[in-house]
């Protein structure tokens, strides 16, 4: 009986090894329990040994993806499961069946033989395909003559795949056409590929052929399960008759895509700053464990690959953080501490549906203890200096960016993580890995990581890479200190970005300089100092500018943030 596994019990194999199955397993069975992992290996209970009289030949054919699967789950690779998971001949198995019984009989001198027992499916119908002959010239520019008779003349004309029979009847009953034979009448081949070349060939190679006028309804061989659609035809039909009867031709010249050759020129300009920085590159699968996807991001079905490399690999990745992490694992447990990496490929979001991230990854010590520094582990401000440096040659600035942490993926530390937005575009996310995601990688240390999506980066404005002229006013700079009682959990990053794009013609720079907590404050709450640089490149500031300036600015931030200024 062939029949999935329905317990979860062990099978002792041939390689006289155990393994547990499960229900997804397909076994041969009787009475007696299991008898052979079907397509894979057979058990120790059914072997053959030097007193064995009588031996029951079994010549079957198994479902492909059931014999991979449990193959890669079992990691057993025998001969058997090389052939079954490729698909065999099912026409060919009452054959194999009967020479092996001829081969043992004759090697064994004699003996009785059973009955054949049949079980199990029907052969399945035959495909076929309807290939016009002028199919083959359409996509490998081979011209196909086509055989045509003449009763008058009782000689063969030749045609090309232009004509159909029908047309070039009517063409020859016309002789005002000036259409004439390119080979003599009383010629007996043609030089070339015809519909009996292309039936020649085919028939050969095992397929059945019928041709009506033009057109050829071949059924593929019952072993040849690639066959599916008729460019799998033409590849049959060229290689025997040669890939050097393909005309060469010159390809047309290709329409330069500035904004991919500009994205690739940008990606190409990010690896360099990173690795200037320190960063290593690294390239890993666009595939992970479902299981350690799931802590990322909610599952997708559309994202499950349906033939997996192997089992845990079986998910399309959503961010390229897992596959980060699972390399800072590996490396810590060979003592190595101190890392920085970084990968550019594409993160799946759902079906047909993905976007090019830069991500990088940062945990360890930005300098080891020697006799001139007492050395420190990075933090997130190091993170966050590689990133500006990498937004600054994009033309881009995170102060200009709307920083934020609501709604900041779930596998960062709810606190101490942001996004990254122009407007309503996302550029990215960038700070502390949750300790939660750590643990299920065994990682103790501290880890930091960006992501910024390049698709959603806007075009520079300029040639990328070249920036605009420095110029410095020559009117005096003006500096104001602001002190302000904010709530606790209010992210600071948020109030200097506003503060950066509150007056573009005079706010020139935005530095928090101090943040304080403590007894002397309302509970809950926390105080941050800021100092704001103001110059305009018309004229100097006068003491009504500036007043108006910070009243101004003090009774927004009260508004928005519900910061108080500090007395």
């Amino acid at each position: 009986m062939v029949k999935p596994r329905d317990d979860n019990r062990g099978f002792h194999a041939l390689n006289d090894k155990k393994y547990l199955l499960n229900k997804s397993d397909l076994v041969i069975k009787d009475e007696n329990g299991v008898q052979a992992l079907a397509g894979i290996i057979g058990g120790i209970s059914s072997s053959c040994d030097s007193n064995t009289m009588n031996i029951l030949l079994e010549a079957a054919c198994f479902n492909a993806k059931m014999v991979a699967a449990s193959g890669r789950r079992l990691q057993i690779d025998t001969d058997s499961r090389y052939r079954f998971e490729r698909n065999i001949d099912r026409n060919f198995t009452e054959k194999a069946l009967n020479i092996a019984t001829d081969l043992i009989l004759s090697i064994c001198d004699g003996g009785e033989v059973s009955e054949i027992v049949i079980s199990g499916e029907k052969e399945p119908a035959k495909k076929t395909l309807d290939f016009p002959a002028g199919y083959l010239e359409k996509i490998t520019g081979i011209k196909l003559t086509i055989l045509l008779h003449n009763e008058a003349n009782k000689g063969e004309f030749v045609g090309n795949t232009e004509h159909s029979i029908a047309a070039y009847k009517e063409v020859r009953e016309d002789a005002s056409t000036g259409l004439t034979p390119k080979l003599p009448l009383e010629a007996s081949y043609v030089k070339g590929l015809n519909i009996k070349g292309i039936e020649a060939i085919l028939n050969k190679l095992g397929f059945a052929t019928d041709t009506e006028k033009d057109v050829i309804k071949i059924t593929p061989p019952s072993w040849r399960h690639d066959i599916n659609i008729l460019e799998d035809v033409v590849e049959e039909i060229t290689r025997i008759y040669g890939y050097d009867k393909i005309e060469s031709i010159k390809l047309p010249e290709l329409e330069q895509d500035n904004n991919r050759l500009r994205e690739h020129k940008r990606i190409s300009s990010f690896k360099r700053i990173l690795a200037s920085k320190g960063y290593d590159e690294v390239v890993t699968n666009s595939f992970m464990n479902s299981k350690d996807a799931k802590l990322f991001t909610e599952l997708k079905d559309e994202l499950f690959l349906l033939n997996p490399i192997s089992v845990e690999d079986n998910y399309m990745r959503p961010t390229i953080v897992p596959n980060l992490l699972d390399i800072v694992r590996k490396n810590l447990a060979r003592s190595i501490k101190d890392m920085a990496f970084f990968e550019v490929g594409p993160n799946f979001i759902g079906l047909n549906t993905e976007a090019t991230y830069l991500t990088a990854i940062l945990t360890g010590s930005y300098n080891s203890k020697n006799p001139h520094s007492i050395g420190r582990s990075y933090d997130i401000f190091d993170l966050k200096s590689d990133l500006e440096t990498v937004f600054d040659y994009a033309g881009l600035s995170i102060e200009k960016c709307i920083v934020s942490n609501q709604a900041t993926p779930l596998y960062y530390h709810p606190t101490r993580s942001v996004n990254l937005a122009l407007g309503k575009n996302l550029l990215g996310h960038f700070g502390q890995i949750h300790p939660k995601i750590l643990k299920h990688y065994d990682i103790k240390e501290e880890v930091f990581a960006f992501e910024l999506n390049i698709t959603n980066l806007p075009a520079p404005k300029a040639k990328f890479g070249k920036r605009d002229e420095f110029i410095i006013s020559d009117y005096q700079a003006n500096f104001r200190d602001y002190a302000f009682i904010i709530a606790r959990d209010q992210p600071v990053g948020e109030i200097i970005s506003y503060i950066n794009n509150f007056n573009k013609k005079l706010v020139k720079s935005v530095i928090l300089f101090d943040i304080y907590s403590g007894d002397k404050l309302p509970s809950g709450k926390k105080s941050i100092a800021i100092r704001v640089g103001l110059q305009a490149d018309d004229r100097t500031l006068n003491e009504d500018d500036l007043n108006s300036f910070s009243k101004d600015l003090i009774a927004n931030i009260e508004q928005k943030f519900q910061g108080t200024l500090r007395e």
